[in-house]
């Protein structure tokens, strides 16, 4: 501005540098599942079955694929228990052909890629698993210079512990040396659901009261596939309480008749069976179906007494169970159940208790002794009842009810029920409820003992009458 106030015009100012950033590319690392043909031409994987848009035309000319290659356009379907393993790429797409930029202004400094997964419990880094997964030659992090064309690389790997959405968070940084000595950085998220792979139901038994110090019991494990497709369940190991001497027995398990001596004889003659067996012979599992297996749990150590509501905690806990699954592809997975422990029955007011068999043939009725208690200081007029719609395999034959009379306090009535078997494994007595007829006052009962259902007929135990 002049003395008189008049503004002289000079150069105009150069327009601002833009920071070149590279480009950041992500893929998740798995086995995709094999695509078929359709009936229109398309291919279709597991998306396309369950409803997804992903298609590929077949009868395209240029087409090159086999006609069981798809690749994936998304991170597919990921399982708790699996590994999920990523390819980051952070590449410098300047000074390529076809871009504006010479070669010696397309170099970048101090290039540096971090990445975090965050799940709904926690946040994680991600170290670079290039090496260890026997890449010849690991990107340096951060790299001192990214020529045009050339690109940081790193994979990524974590188990995945956690059901819900995760979140990977890759952050990028570098120097642009035409701009300035200043870093610039870009972050970019990644958000993938984790489903659960498998349901896991457990069921406890105990076979017989503790005798000689021995006591016995079954352990039921049902997995039920809830992924999309095809798993093989490689494994499943019963994890014992290390505080309890417990001896874990499952597949083979000797029939009825033949524990201790006479083992090897018993195999020779074919008369060995298992409990995969009795139930699910088959270890591969499709979709929503179920795959169970029993164990039996030998206690040297009997009843275990504890004083304190922490030590029956600790002497209640039988153990947990480690399943190890894979898909159709191979893919593994290790899922882990809850702990299992047994079953501590509070006393009721009007108390129910049944004598039953260990094990029994499915479809073979078998008889129940029942005992009736009345805990409370008044005579009851009642009448025990067995509801259909409670019931867990084991069905009334006949009466599903009976009159057991006026019962006074503290006495223990007992009566019988006859029941017929029509589901395989460990079924409980339930649905069993005991009505005062002149109040009409109901007491329900929770289970009253649990039998071992087989597919084989089999030799009487307990003295049961055989069917």
């Amino acid at each position: 501005q002049t003395p008189h106030g008049r503004i002289m015009e000079g150069a105009p100012a150069p327009p601002p540098v833009t920071p070149h950033m590279p480009t950041l590319r992500v893929m998740r690392l798995y086995r995709p599942s094999l695509a078929m043909k359709d009936a229109d031409g398309y291919f279709g994987g597991a998306e396309a079955l369950t409803g997804g848009t992903s298609r590929v035309m077949s009868h395209s000319a240029d087409f090159g694929l086999g006609h069981a290659l798809v690749l994936p356009d998304s991170f597919g379907n990921i399982y708790v228990g699996q590994t999920f393993t990523a390819y980051v790429s952070v590449l410098n797409h300047h000074g390529l052909p076809g871009d504006s930029s010479s070669a010696e202004n397309s170099v970048l400094r101090d290039v540096k890629c971090e990445t975090t997964l965050a799940t709904p419990t926690k946040k994680i880094t991600l170290p670079d698993m290039s090496a260890e997964r026997g890449c010849p030659k690991a990107s340096e992090n951060p790299a001192p210079t990214l020529s045009g064309g050339a690109s940081l690389d790193l994979i990524v790997e974590v188990p995945l512990e956690a059901v819900g959405t995760h979140t990977l968070q890759v952050t990028v940084s570098c120097v642009d040396p035409r701009v300035g000595p200043q870093t610039h950085t870009f972050r970019k998220n990644y958000r993938f659901n984790v489903m659960k792979p498998l349901a896991i139901t457990i069921r406890t038994a105990e076979k017989a009261p503790a005798t000689e110090g021995r006591r016995l019991q079954y352990v039921q494990v049902g997995v039920r596939n809830l992924t999309h497709g095809l798993i093989t369940i490689a494994s499943m190991d019963f994890i014992p309480n290390p505080e309890r001497n417990l001896q874990v027995l499952h597949r083979p398990m000797l029939q009825p008749g033949h524990f201790g001596n006479g083992a090897e004889e018993a195999v020779g003659e074919g008369r060995l069976g298992s409990f995969v067996d009795a139930l699910d012979a088959e270890l591969l599992v499709g979709p929503n179906d179920v795959y169970t297996n029993v164990y039996e749990i030998h206690n040297t150590n009997g009843v275990l007494q504890a004083a304190t509501s922490e030590e029956l905690a600790l002497t209640s806990l039988v153990g947990h169970v480690k399943i190890r699954w894979r898909n159709d592809m191979g893919e593994e997975g290790i899922v882990a159940s809850s702990d299992i422990t047994e079953e501590h029955h509070e006393q009721r007011v009007v108390a129910v208790q049944a004598e039953l068999p260990g094990r029994w043939a499915v479809h073979q009725p078998f008889q129940g002794k029942i005992r009736v208690t009345n805990n409370l200081n008044r005579a009851l007029e009642l009448q025990l009842q067995l509801r259909k719609a409670h019931a867990d395999g084991l069905l009334a034959l006949g009466k599903s009810f009976r009159n057991i009379g006026t019962v006074s306090p503290g006495q223990t009535v007992e009566t019988t029920m006859d029941f017929m078997p029509v589901s395989l494994g460990l079924r409980r007595v339930e649905g069993i409820v005991l009505v005062d007829m002149v109040t009409a006052m109901e007491y329900p009962q929770g289970t009253l003992g649990t039998v071992l259902i087989c597919a084989r007929p089999e030799q009487p135990e307990d003295g049961a009458s055989p069917p």
